[in-house]
């Protein structure tokens, strides 16, 4: 039983960093310094680090919409695109999911319930 508790702890962990380095892929596609810029007003309007954004992603996602508008779907659906790739699981577009669906649905296909 120790065993399954330590698997769910490395897997929270992989899928934490698998999405750390898929919104940094996501937001890299509007460039470096647009990039630098999102962290940056992120930071600002919702006091959210980078690394922070596993636990609050709802914030983030906010940001993203308020910021980029329509464009936000155009980049979370890039991010989980990235995180699905790196996760090794199948990735199906849904017209109406936002970037917390989308990890929502990671983690249980995942089989891990937490970040």
């Amino acid at each position: 039983m120790n065993g399954t508790k330590g698997k769910s702890s490395d897997e929270a962990s992989e899928l934490r960093k698998a999405l750390l380095d898929a919104v940094d892929d996501g937001l890299l596609a509007l460039g470096e310094s647009v990039r630098n810029v999102m962290y940056h007003h992120v930071k600002r309007k919702r006091s959210l680090r980078r690394e922070e954004i596993p636990e609050r992603l709802e914030a983030f996602h906010e940001v993203l919409d308020t910021s980029l508008g329509a464009g936000a779907r155009v980049i979370e659906r890039l991010v989980a695109e990235k995180l699905y790739s790196r996760l090794d699981l199948k990735f199906v577009a849904h017209e109406s999911w936002t970037l917390v669906n989308y990890v929502d649905n990671a983690k249980k296909d995942n089989g891990d319930g937490e970040t």
